[in-house]
């Protein structure tokens, strides 16, 4: 392919090369020597336009070449990260709910997961914390649990214990790392009509930024006026400290 691509243009130059020779041979232009200008010049013209032809059916085959190539290497590429996902825990994510002072480690997803810590605490309890050694003690509190592994579509009950203060509006935030990546939720339990009712939000982290994964809340849970849900302290939210000292 490269002997096509090069021939009409080295014809091409050898032709303009021997049209000056006999230019300045000759001297002179008679009528058989035009003629014979005007072939040399017309097998030019043909040799560039086969040049031409050439390069572009030879950018054509590369280009067509390059795409099945990636297109094998995209099946490939599926097809060792589908053999990896029940390995890995695939597109699976892990989250956390409390019922009364039960923790329930969820599993969202159709593969296990894999070697899964996380950490939940009140980050009221560390606004203050300036210190290692304040932060050790404030650890305490916090609520740990590691697990070997936990199957797909679970909801997995922790061995420990945690229990939420009877305040009107409570929020927690949460880190799971499992062998999939790491993820991050905020919790938050409101007090509505004497009864607590709960949303969450799940986030796929990693060190450049956070994709939302989930997020969902009790149908009669505080919302704002584009409905969505109150997820800091809201003085107008129902049974708010606000309300309720209005209403004694």
């Amino acid at each position: 392919m490269l002997f096509v691509k090069l021939a009409p243009q080295v014809l091409a130059v050898t032709i303009v090369l021997l049209t000056s020779v006999l230019h300045y041979a000759l001297g002179k232009r008679t009528r058989r020597f035009r003629r014979f200008e005007g072939s040399l010049f017309a097998v030019a013209g043909v040799g560039l336009v086969v040049s031409v032809l050439t390069t572009v059916y030879d950018e054509q085959v590369k280009h067509e070449e390059t795409t099945r190539l990636q297109h094998q290497f995209a099946s490939i590429e599926g097809w060792v990260q589908r053999s990896l996902d029940p390995l890995i825990g695939g597109w699976s994510f892990p989250y956390v709910t409390i019922l009364g002072e039960q923790v329930i480690l969820i599993n969202e997803g159709a593969d296990c997961l894999y070697e899964i810590e996380g950490r939940m605490w009140d980050p009221d309890d560390y606004k203050d914390a300036r210190t290692t050694e304040e932060f050790d003690v404030l650890e305490a509190r916090a609520f740990h649990f590691r697990i070997a592994s936990v199957p797909p579509h679970s909801a997995t009950i922790l061995p420990d214990r945690f229990s939420l203060p009877e305040a009107p509006f409570k929020a927690l935030e949460a880190t799971i790392k499992t062998t999939n990546g790491s993820f991050s939720e905020r919790f938050v339990r409101r007090r509505v009509e004497g009864t607590f009712r709960v949303a969450y939000r799940v986030f796929k982290t990693n060190r450049s930024n956070s994709v939302q994964l989930l997020e969902r809340s009790d149908p009669d849970f505080p919302r704002d006026e584009q409905g969505e849900p109150l997820w800091m302290q809201d003085e107008e939210a129902p049974d708010s400290p606000s309300t309720v000292s209005g209403g004694q």
